[in-house]
């Protein structure tokens, strides 16, 4: 099971991303576990904390037979990781804050990677501001498809090769 140590960071005028894999709910990977690296602060400020977790909401299990090279990759159970908490600290956690700073942001100019491991996206939840570029890789070997359903922007859906 991926152990994170929970993370609050403040991102004015973010985007939040939260993306599904192929072959079912998110799906947790036996392959490579490297740490995202943290986002950069905004130079107005940042939050830093811990966020606590009460409840112990079950996590299921993912049928991989959709793809038997997802199936390949993991010798192990993959569950959802919906819920991620070790002693009551939750992982994969964004905080939006709506209001308290002013001004204008430029968005980072180096690009927010999202990947695709094991059949899984890493990391599982992720923020990037508007203008942002945004580079989804595709690290397993065998085709993923890419289906985003954006409130704002236009909808895309598209085959990504290994």
């Amino acid at each position: 099971m991926r152990k994170n140590a929970s993370r609050i960071v403040l991102v004015p005028g973010a985007f939040v991303l939260l993306l599904g894999a192929c072959g079912g709910p998110e799906e947790a990977p036996a392959v490579s576990e490297e740490p995202a690296a943290a986002p950069t602060p905004v130079a107005a400020g940042s939050i830093l904390g811990m966020v606590t977790y009460a409840n112990g909401d079950p996590d299921t299990e993912i049928k991989l037979d959709a793809d038997p090279v997802c199936i390949g990759l993991h010798t192990e159970a993959v569950h959802t990781e919906k819920v991620v908490a070790e002693g009551g600290h939750l992982a994969n956690v964004f905080v939006y804050v709506k209001e308290g700073l002013a001004g204008s942001y430029s968005a980072p100019s180096e690009a927010h990677v999202l990947d695709q491991r094991g059949c899984q996206y890493f990391p599982h939840v992720s923020g990037l501001m508007v203008g942002q570029t945004l580079l989804i890789r595709n690290s397993d070997p065998t085709l993923h498809n890419i289906h985003a359903l954006p409130k704002v922007n236009d909808e895309f859906n598209q085959g990504q090769p290994f």
